[in-house]
């Protein structure tokens, strides 16, 4: 069976970035109920924060196995996969700079995305093209034209909208625990702690995808772009014109100059 998964996550994996031309590589997810299902794959070598495991699949590439322990130095990781409790009085670490009261960190704190614990005690990462099983979720990174193209191959056979709640932060578990309790992809603007550990990009969202959704936005590419649907790369219709003014006065053979000193 493992083998049947990893080819196809393989497969798909060169399909999607066919089409999104994907910076480093896509990251599969695999909640698991206990680490012994995964005791063969490695664990951190090191205390880690989630959004920095990820970022190593995403760069460096590797599989790995994480449970609460390895996962303990963010507060709030262990509670959005269910492994663990939020420590107490978790809001007031937030007040008066983020927010400005502690009610205002509470609700905040109240909002974290989170499975129900006990109901997972481990967490297989690995980019997409090397996971040995189906994943739950699969990490995808990139500018506003690349998901658009992802948004497009979702809504193809549907129609209307994709909502997404935006936040200052819990990007790794929006990523994760949003699309798998909702069924749906989950667009994601990443938090301070993402852009200060895992996230080197002013201008990267991330996008989660549940693995119910992998073949139907596959399938939403496959249709949408060869018609002229979103596409990455953007389509540049200039390509194909006349040079038009101001860059058609520099290069063209007569009174050639800059135009633009001459207004």
């Amino acid at each position: 069976m493992e083998g049947k998964a990893l080819d196809r996550n393989r497969e798909m994996a060169r399909r999607y970035m066919s089409f999104l031309c994907h910076s480093g590589n896509m990251v599969a997810v695999k909640l698991l109920k206990s680490v012994e299902e995964a005791k063969e794959i490695r664990r951190p070598d090191r205390k880690i924060t989630l959004c920095q495991l990820i970022a190593e699949r995403r760069y460096y590439g590797g599989t790995r196995v994480a449970v609460a322990e390895d996962l303990d130095c963010c507060y709030a990781v262990p509670r959005m996969l269910g492994f663990a409790e939020l420590p107490e009085k978790s809001e007031e670490r937030y007040v008066g700079w983020q927010f400005t009261t502690k009610e205002a960190a509470k609700k905040t704190i109240d909002s974290i995305p989170a499975f129900e614990l006990g109901e997972y005690n481990a967490v297989l990462l690995s980019p997409w093209e090397s996971c040995p099983v189906s994943p739950d979720v699969v990490i995808l990174f990139g500018n506003a034209a690349q998901m658009l193209v992802v948004i497009n191959a979702y809504l193809y056979n549907k129609g209307g909208t994709l909502s997404f709640t935006a936040g200052v932060g819990f990007a790794c578990g929006l990523a994760i625990v949003s699309p798998m309790k909702e069924g749906k992809p989950n667009l994601i603007l990443p938090g301070n702690g993402t852009r200060m550990m895992a996230l080197p990009s002013e201008t990267d969202l991330i996008c989660g995808i549940p693995g119910e959704s992998l073949q139907e936005i596959l399938d939403g590419m496959e249709f949408t772009i060869p018609r002229g649907g979103s596409r990455y790369p953007p389509l540049w219709e200039h390509i194909h014109m006349e040079p038009a003014p101001f860059a058609a006065g520099v290069i063209r053979r007569e009174d050639a100059g800059a135009l633009w000193l001459r207004r």
